[in-house]
């Protein structure tokens, strides 16, 4: 049987330096950098100094990193507030935090998302109406990116009308071209 490699332990100087690197790399928060450092071996009362010497640099902000966090989720993930809200919860930030960092959520923000995913949707369907089924497919899919069915189901109802004029508006042009060539 191979011998068991023993973990080497890092001093707080080390551990400070480690997660001010990562720091500057990213925004990190408390508890992941806790995390980070029970792995690395750094002994609890040299977690808890690091982070205070963290926060005390402005290396660590947690409020910062739920807003980052949020922000990110919604624009590049395409997240709604349920989700968002689930993986902060994940960190263990406190409710607090959360609560305040999705309280600053644009709302214009937020709906041009959910729009863009809906048009996203929409898009492989060539211009026609989608049936019963896919319509609810859609709404299934947003709701499992964390958006409030209501804001959902408004927002479904709103793409659909603004497609079927559309659809209308190219028919009467389509008509209109025909009788001009007779």
């Amino acid at each position: 049987m191979p011998p068991v490699k023993s973990r080497k332990t890092i001093d707080y100087s080390q551990a400070l330096s480690r997660c001010a690197s990562l720091c500057e790399r990213s925004e990190q928060c408390t508890p992941d950098l806790l995390n980070k450092m029970s792995r690395w071996g750094v002994s609890r009362t040299n977690a808890n100094r690091v982070i205070r010497e963290l926060k005390r640099m402005r290396f660590v902000n947690d409020q910062r990193y739920a807003h980052a966090y949020t922000h990110d989720k919604l624009c590049f993930s395409g997240w709604g507030r349920y989700k968002i809200f689930n993986g902060l919860m994940a960190k263990r930030l406190p409710r607090e935090i959360i609560e305040t960092a999705l309280e600053n959520i644009d709302d214009d923000e937020y709906r041009d998302t959910l729009n863009r995913l809906i048009s996203a949707q929409l898009r492989p369907l060539d211009g026609e109406m989608p049936d019963y089924t896919t319509r609810m497919k859609i709404m299934r899919s947003l709701v499992q990116k964390g958006f409030e069915t209501t804001i959902v189901i408004e927002a479904v109802k709103s793409e659909l009308s603004r497609l079927q004029e559309e659809l209308e508006a190219y028919d009467n042009v389509e008509e209109s071209e025909i009788l001009i060539d007779d």
